[in-house]
């Protein structure tokens, strides 16, 4: 009778292992997956962003950390959007979820302005959450990582 209740013992606390087990690579896989869709996104607003900026004729651009404006060209982030304003007309592009999106403009004597997009967002995993950023600097004409 004691060896029938000590396996029965030993094989709820494998069972109840294997089953902690599954939900832990459960859960990984999602998360993993998160991240792969907030990489695509990001992917599509660096995309978007940097043929923005490369198109731009204006002479002057300005940035107040919330918006990047190029003559009467603009981009801002709205909630999980970034929207890009050309000639009156508006794009969407999604952001991943609960993004932030900083706008600045790069001065250096000699050389062009730079039009910097800095990208901040969360990702949960098992460990808990770590926070990412993306940071796109571009030049009128020509754009790089």
């Amino acid at each position: 009778m004691t060896e029938t209740l000590l396996a029965c013992a030993l094989f709820l606390v494998a069972i109840g292992g294997a089953y902690q087990m599954f939900y832990q690579v459960l859960g990984s896989c999602n998360a993993a997956g998160r991240q792969d869709a907030a990489v695509q996104e990001l992917s599509i607003v660096r995309n978007h962003w940097r043929s923005f900026v490369h198109a731009s004729q204006a002479s002057v651009w300005r940035a107040d950390g919330t918006a990047f404006s190029a003559g009467t060209d603009s981009v801002r982030a709205d909630g999980s959007t970034l929207c890009l304003t050309r000639a009156g007309r508006t794009e969407s592009v999604a952001l991943p979820p609960n993004a932030t999106c900083a706008f600045t403009v790069e001065r250096t004597p000699g050389l062009a302005d730079s039009a910097v997009l800095a990208v901040t967002w969360n990702s949960r995993h098992a460990g808990g959450t770590q926070q990412h950023e993306a940071r796109w600097v571009a030049c009128a004409g020509q754009a790089t990582r």
